[in-house]
């Protein structure tokens, strides 16, 4: 019977090849429409973004035009108005005046500018021949003075008038293309897509990719849109472009209020690519894939669009997390950074209350003390009552760990005092979730918590953005303290000398004193006069700047340090003066080849008194902190369908293997329907490293004699190889057991060495290497995401080509690969970070080009557990046919097949789709020997509730859970608990019964 559905199913299939290509055709259909919108949407962005850009510049320029003296434009007083302009144009080198007759007569950068003459530039003819002319977009060129000279730029321009109407002139702005280009390149849609803005006519202002000599030009493509704009401002054509050759779909737009139009495009033969190769396949696998996914997608759409919309809650918490770090610095404030960061709190963990304090006393009592509360807790918004340094509070702040209850373990907790004298005042709390706040040597400086979530409680995922927010929080409220300190010592020395001045002491005695008190300050600080001569350095100036203060004293900043010139620090110290003001900024300054915070305080006589700081470290930290919270949002991205991915391959594969079973491994049939089963079985690979990125795979760690695991690799790395590559071992002696999944740990091992000979094409040595190392807070400070802590150390070096910084960067995100198409995944190194991420454990790479590559693989110690011994601890995998098996899946497609399989096997089996029916069939049949459940169910309870309600009512009942993957429920901290056993989705038939038969007979 089963022959003969299966060849009726076959026949069918060989009748409907029509509707194969029919699918075919609109699968295109459907990859053009996606391009289509995606180019539409990024040109309506592109479209805005401009429009905002131009209004912004174009409102400068009106408002110079309006308030400058024709008769006398290079008035000095036209300094400061055009240097506030500039404040706010981020994108502009320059806003500058050109007389009648060309010249340039005020700007931005300079009060006193270079006499430079631009009449015979199109920016200035234009506007004199053309008194009608609104704002001019000159073509683009490479600048020719200041800050903009060398640099490519576009100059925008508004034409001014004497008061009778004659031409007095222009008002410009020099629009950087360095900064256009930059911001494109990041929006284009695929390596060959592009991003475009020309004026109107068809001249080319900027494009992505960059091109220079098309600058300025008007090729067929621009100018084949400038031509559709009298037919609509916006549209979407197909276009092969001059410059490349390349076909594009592309979407253009007229700027609205501007002779701008935008375009972006995408590579049609690039966004088709993949449906070419899908195209290829063979129509007798694609008809058979679609019909084993269509039923099970019916039943997995409402678990997809859950899970989807979970993960998309989490992306954007952790993408909104990325721009706080930015936020906190820009403020200036304790109490504003504070509350800022309260708000924060509760927007990215949904909670109706949440409460940050800062410590004011070794006792622990809190000083500033900001509240943000939802519309529930509205009455209460006015308590500002700080805590005192005891209950609970105290214990979160003092050990300097966060910490998470339900409502009902607060109040059981010891420390919890129910808020004292305040509880009538306080507004109530529903479960907690505190995390400290503390500088980078570990001092504690306060707490945020939170409280009331709007559903549920607090979870891992909650702590662990909180943490991060903590950590940001911190950084900049220390940063912030500190700057409030030094402010306090440059009035402290700026008011010492003038009573030391009116006190009739010499200049010497006033300098002396002063000196005092800033050679107290750890932080490094030097002195300048009003000619920017050096008159005072401190010992960590000295340090930092690598100069001695006698070598200093008395000499220029520029002379000493020319390059400084060329940087912020100009900019910012002029204004200091000029403005008489504080300023604040960070930059990198290659000779010292360090990233300082500076603050400089103007003083008497025209004087600065600067502070500064070596914040490299922390600088190294933020971008370590940008690239985890990265990955952490990839993970999420590529983990969470692995359930239902994982049901989909499960049905595939097992049904694969039962067709098999029925036909003539010599027919066409048998071929065809192995390459299904291949496919699966490739894609469950896939799937199975993508939850390895994520650590959402379940490990099974144990005591691991890494020495000895290594030695019985040898021979297989060895094989691997081949003898062109020297191969060598340093395994230390006397280094405790690792805690890790030894399969896993096998598999990265071998991972590596495969990479080490691919990057050694000619033959290399490989360096396997393993020792016992210590992780302490000097560590810490450059590997951000480290723990302290000892760890067994497994090293895999080689001789190779090794990587840029750029790929070195990229080298643990899934799919980034170096190789060609079709030689590798990339996933490789991103399933080893997965794996050590997962195991509690750290993992870096060293590398340099020409000079090879170090993996470092850093796996927590397990000191006093044996390692576990060899030896066959299994029996006889036997059959007896006795036992009663219950099935609860609510896919009723991996049901199916479970019960077919377990039944052809001689057990009786009985399924069920969600938990309540499984206990409810429990009440009145108490036979069954074993509950094979999925850990993820329909309705209100989870796999492992049924099991434990199931254990209750049948006492001895073998228990076994099958999962696509991993959650909270069985899983924590990515291992499985103890005493648990998992079947992992997609499994084959064989593995299914060898995991019942293990559990039914008790063997690990």
């Amino acid at each position: 019977m089963k022959r003969l559905v299966l060849l009726v199913n076959l026949i069918a299939f060989f009748a409907i090849g029509g509707v194969i290509g029919f699918h075919v055709w609109t699968d295109r259909e459907h990859i053009t429409a996606d391009a289509i919108s995606d180019v539409e949407k990024l040109r309506d962005a592109l479209s805005e973004q401009t429009r905002q850009t131009f209004t912004a510049i174009d409102l400068v320029l009106t408002g110079v035009v309006e308030n400058v003296d024709t008769a006398n434009p290079g008035s000095g007083q036209f300094y400061s108005l055009l240097r506030k302009r500039q404040d706010v144009l981020a994108p502009t080198f320059a806003i500058f005046i050109l007389d009648e007759g060309g010249r340039v007569v005020a700007t931005s950068r300079t009060r006193y500018p270079e006499p430079f003459n631009f009449s015979d530039e199109r920016m200035f003819t234009a506007h004199r021949d053309n008194a009608s002319l609104d704002l001019f977009i000159a073509p683009p060129r490479k600048g020719k003075v200041g800050y903009a000279e060398d640099q490519w730029v576009v100059p925008l321009s508004r034409r001014m008038n004497h008061p009778d109407g004659r031409f007095a002139g222009v008002a410009a702005a020099a629009v950087s293309l360095d900064y256009l280009p930059n911001f494109y390149d990041a929006l284009r849609l695929g390596s060959q897509g592009i991003v475009g803005v020309s004026r109107d006519d068809g001249m080319i202002i900027t494009r992505s990719p960059f091109n220079a000599d098309f600058l300025g030009h008007v090729l067929t493509d621009t100018k084949r849109f400038s031509d559709m704009l009298s037919v609509s401002p916006r549209g979407v054509t197909r276009v092969g472009f001059v410059a490349d050759s390349v076909e594009r779909i592309i979407a253009y737009a007229q700027v609205p209020g501007f002779p701008v139009v935008v375009y972006a495009g995408v590579s049609t033969d690039e966004r088709l690519a993949a449906w070419r190769k899908g195209a290829i396949l063979d129509g007798i696998i694609g008809v058979l894939a679609i019909i084993l996914l269509g039923g099970a997608s019916i039943f997995l759409v409402h678990g997809v669009g859950d899970r989807q919309r979970q993960q998309e809650l989490r992306v954007g918490q952790l993408t909104k997390l990325t721009g706080v770090s930015t936020v906190l610095l820009e403020i200036g404030d304790v109490s504003k950074a504070l509350q800022y960061a309260t708000d924060m709190a509760r927007e990215l963990v949904p909670c109706h209350q949440a409460v940050t304090s800062l410590t004011e006393h070794p006792s622990m009592a809190q000083a500033i003390h900001t509240v943000s509360l939802s519309e529930k807790y509205a009455v209460w918004r006015d308590y500002d009552e700080k805590p005192d340094g005891s209950g609970i509070y105290r214990e979160v702040c003092q050990a300097n760990k966060p910490m998470r209850m339900t409502q009902a373990e607060l109040e059981a907790h010891p420390g919890w005092r129910g808020f004292g004298e305040a509880r009538d005042r306080h507004p109530p709390m529903r479960g907690w979730l505190a995390v400290p706040l503390m500088t980078g040597a570990g001092r504690n400086l306060g707490l945020i918590q939170l409280t009331d979530r709007l559903s549920g409680e607090f979870t891992d995922e909650d702590q662990a953005l909180m943490m991060e927010l903590a950590h940001i929080t911190s950084a900049a409220i220390h940063r912030l303290k500190l700057v409030d300190d030094l402010r306090a010592a440059a009035d402290a020395a700026e008011r010492l000398r003038a009573e030391a001045e009116a006190a009739g002491k010499s200049e010497a005695q006033a300098r002396g004193e002063v000196e005092t008190i800033l050679t107290s300050i750890r932080d490094a600080v030097y002195a300048l006069d009003s000619a920017w001569r050096f008159s005072f350095l401190n010992r960590r100036a000295e340090e930092l700047l690598e100069r001695k203060a006698e070598d200093l004293i008395g000499r220029s900043v520029w002379e000493e340090f020319p390059e400084a010139a060329e940087t912020v620090v100009y900019e910012q110290y002029h204004k200091a003066r000029t403005e008489n003001v504080d300023v604040d900024f960070r930059l990198y300054y290659p000779p010292l080849q360090r990233w300082f915070d500076v603050r400089a305080f103007p003083q008497a006589e025209g004087g600065l008194t600067v502070y500064f700081q070596d914040v490299s470290t922390w600088v190294t930290q933020e971008e370590q902190l940008r690239q985890a919270q990265k990955m952490e949002a990839v993970g999420l991205l590529t983990g969470g369908v692995a359930h239902d991915f994982n049901n989909l391959l499960t049905v595939i594969i097992g049904n694969t293997e039962a067709v098999l079973a029925s036909l003539d491994k010599d027919s066409d049939q048998y071929r065809l329907v192995s390459m299904i089963g291949n496919a699966g079985t490739r894609a469950a690979d896939l799937t199975q490293r993508l939850l390895a990125f994520s650590r959402r795979q379940p490990l099974d760690p144990r005591a691991v004699d890494v020495n000895a695991l290594i030695t019985d690799l040898e021979p297989l790395l060895r094989r691997t190889l081949g003898e062109q590559y020297d191969i060598s071992f340093i395994c230390h002696d006397g280094i405790d057991n690792a805690l890790v999944d030894p399969g896993q740990l096998q598999n990265a091992i071998i991972n590596l060495a495969v990479n080490a000979r691919d990057a050694m094409p000619k033959g290399g040595s490989l360096t396997v290497t393993t020792a016992e190392v210590l992780i302490d807070q000097d560590y810490i400070e450059t590997h951000v995401y480290a723990e302290p802590g000892r760890y067994v150390m497994v090293s895999v070096g080689d001789t190779g080509e090794g990587m840029t910084e750029e790929v070195r960067s990229r080298a643990f995100e899934p799919f980034f690969t170096t190789k060609d198409v079709g030689q590798g995944t990339g996933m490789g190194l991103s399933m080893i970070y997965g794996f050590i991420k997962q195991s509690q454990g750290h993992v870096i790479i060293y590398s340099e080009p020409g000079e090879g590559t170090e993996v470092k693989m850093y796996l927590p110690c397990a000191a006093g557990s044996a390692a576990p011994q060899s030896g066959n601890k299994t029996k006889e995998l036997l059959d007896d046919g006795t036992e009663r098996i219950l099935v609860v899946e609510d896919d009723m497609m991996v049901r199916e097949l479970t019960v077919s399989s377990l039944t052809s096997l001689g057990y009786d089996v009985t399924a069920v789709a969600d938990g309540a029916s499984a206990l409810a069939l429990l009440e009145v049949d108490t036979s069954f020997d074993l509950l094979l459940s999925d850990v993820i169910l329909g309705g209100d309870m989870n796999g492992r509730q049924v099991a434990d309600a199931a254990r209750k009512a049948l006492p001895g009942l073998k228990v076994l859970y099958m999962s696509g993957y991993t959650e909270n429920v069985i899983v924590h901290q990515g291992r499985l608990d103890p005493g648990e056993r998992l079947l992992s989705k997609p499994f084959r038939l064989a593995d299914l019964a060898e995991k019942v038969r293990r559990a039914l007979d008790n063997v690990d």
